[in-house]
């Protein structure tokens, strides 16, 4: 294996792979002798990640990377960059697009890799309801294609037509239920993520003259917009609730649930301006806003845009999140109710990446084999975790 094959791996490990080096690494992977060796990589992060003390760490790499050198399958050639212990012991590490499933190991012993097992709660897919201006609903699915004067669907994405468009002074609603997801092109050529349970009022069309202005009702939304030189120096504007976020051509999410206290907003590229009752922000690349709906307050705090962004790209990154917070996540995208009996478990914090193409029970049984949670039942929607 080449030191660039291994810095790959490294990096993977870390999380940030860009979306050139992810295609590097998956073609890499297609032959069953790197997948081994990747596979001893992924074994040999974990121990070290879990591991007391320096010398624990400095045993532990050398006996993993050992058991690859006297099978040819690594050089060890350069050490690991990692920190010395997770929170809460426990680590997710998905093998992406290679078909070998989910893999965890348990700090005490050399566990085999988690079994397929057959899934009865089916993962979320794009799909959506139109609601026209006359009140009228459409369904938008896979499958599907839906057309009228100035808007076309292929059922996973709908897209408006800038010039047919141009007359109408209509507005239309996107709503994706849990278990969906969905984009939207508007008139001027931003493009909008939605996650599941969201929705979305924007005009058909907008004024010149005038800043283009759409709301966001509740959800979650990823935006890119097309820049204001684009429309006249026409800036563009996403109101929910008490908060307005204006830019002039950037990329950003907008995260605003109705049961959740928070609405948080996490520039990408470019600049956007935060307003928040009588707060206001200007956020660069890399912040995150954090309006609190109680207490009338506007934080702002530096994160991870790859992890705040990454349900786009099909994948739930968690960074040291508490398992409360990763099952609601998980019940918006497979639409279903997921209860934990243990309120103290609700605390224990997880690290990893999940496939949003993964079948829930994969996850749970994945979670399982923490031993954290003594076991899971599901009952047609509904998931009680014990």
């Amino acid at each position: 294996m080449t030191e660039k094959e291994e810095q790959l791996i490294h990096r993977f490990l870390d999380q940030k792979l860009t979306e050139e080096e992810w295609d590097t690494l998956l073609a890499w992977l297609e032959k069953p002798a790197n997948k081994r060796t990747f596979n001893i990589y992924v074994k040999a992060d974990y121990y070290l990640r879990l591991s007391d003390s320096d010398a624990n760490m400095e045993r532990l790499y050398e006996q993993v990377l050992k058991s690859a050198n006297e099978n040819g399958r690594t050089t060890g050639t350069s050490k690991f960059q990692l920190g010395r212990k997770w929170i809460a012991a426990a680590s997710i590490v998905l093998l992406l697009g290679m078909g070998l499933g989910w893999y965890f190991y348990d700090m005490t012993s050399e566990n085999q890799p988690t079994q397929i097992v057959e899934t009865s709660i089916e993962q979320g897919t794009d799909g959506a309801i139109l609601t026209l201006e006359d009140g009228t609903e459409v369904v938008l699915q896979k499958g599907s294609n839906y057309q009228n004067n100035y808007v076309t669907s292929n059922g996973e994405q709908v897209v408006y037509d800038r010039e047919k468009a141009k007359e109408s002074h209509r507005y239309n609603t996107i709503s994706v239920n849990r278990g969906k997801q969905f984009t939207v092109t508007l008139a001027d050529g931003t493009k909008v993520w939605l996650n599941s349970g969201s929705k979305l009022t924007y005009p058909v069309h907008f004024n010149p003259g005038e800043t283009r202005v759409v709301e966001l009702l509740y959800g979650e939304a990823y935006f890119d917009v097309t820049p204001a030189t684009e429309h006249g120096g026409d800036a563009f504007e996403v109101e929910h609730g008490h908060q307005n976020v204006r830019v002039l051509g950037t990329e950003f999410n907008i995260k605003a649930y109705l049961e959740e206290k928070q609405v948080y907003t996490t520039l990408v590229e470019g600049k956007v301006e935060v307003g928040f009752g009588t707060s206001q922000a200007l956020l660069v690349p890399n912040d995150q806003s954090v309006a609190d709906l109680e207490n009338g307050t506007l934080e702002i705090q530096q994160v991870d845009v790859k992890a705040e962004t990454a349900w786009r790209e099909g994948l739930f990154i968690f960074k040291s999140k508490p398992l409360g917070e990763i099952v609601v996540t998980l019940s918006r995208w497979y639409d279903v109710e997921i209860v934990i009996t243990d309120s103290a478990m609700k605390d224990v914090e997880f690290k990893g990446t999940l496939s949003k193409d993964q079948p829930l029970e994969e996850i749970l049984e994945l979670i399982k084999n923490t031993k954290f949670i003594n076991a899971y039942d599901i009952e047609e929607n509904k998931v009680v975790i014990r």
